[in-house]
């Protein structure tokens, strides 16, 4: 019996924004989760994210076996995105709420730096998270500018709960998101282990 894929949201910006040092982790995290049997989700081929899809087809390429992550591009309207190479499906919303819709039924959410957009999809999984009493999914902040953003949030306003604030977690490095996925049963063995 193949049981079902945990299901990866990776959010971030569209442009490119940040250190080469940072795009490079971007692209390790892609290349760590490559062969973990992941149904992992996008919304860009583009930027940031372009960076994670890089790891993920070096991840892909280097395994010894085919049983790799999936990837699922979401995109809503006419939303334009470069190319289809990187990616095995591809999954066309009517509108943008449909689309953030389907990206928060995620088992993880991993954000990386981004802007306006970024933003109001960690928000809104967060706030969603929240609604449903669902404190058993973890968003994990990866960036700088989003770990700043967030922090801002958590200190300007009162939480009446503290699993509110436990749902978002920060990391420092990719081996801090491969654990954080590993304790929260997100992360299987990889594929020939």
């Amino acid at each position: 019996m193949i049981l079902p894929r945990p299901r990866v949201a990776v959010f971030g910006s569209a442009n490119l924004t940040g250190q080469p040092a940072y795009h490079a982790q971007i692209t390790e995290l892609g290349r760590q989760l490559a062969n973990h049997r992941l149904d992992i989700y996008i919304g860009s081929t583009t930027g940031l994210i372009n960076c994670f899809l890089n790891g993920l087809t070096d991840g892909k390429s280097s395994a010894e076996n085919n049983v790799n992550s999936n990837t699922h591009l979401v995109v809503y309207g006419d939303q334009r995105y470069t190319s289809m190479d990187n990616i095995d499906t591809l999954i066309h919303q009517d509108d943008y709420f449909s689309r953030l819709s389907l990206l928060c039924e995620a088992d993880i959410f991993i954000v990386l730096d981004g802007q306006l957009g970024t933003m109001a999809e960690t928000i809104v999984c967060w706030n969603r998270l929240q609604a449903n009493m669902d404190f058993n999914r973890k968003i994990i902040i990866f960036g700088e500018q989003e770990k700043t953003k967030i922090e801002f949030l958590l200190d300007a306003f009162v939480f009446s709960k503290t699993a509110y604030r436990e749902l978002v977690c920060f990391a420092d490095n990719v081996m801090d998101i491969v654990t954080l996925m590993e304790k929260s049963k997100i992360l299987p063995e990889p594929v020939g282990a």
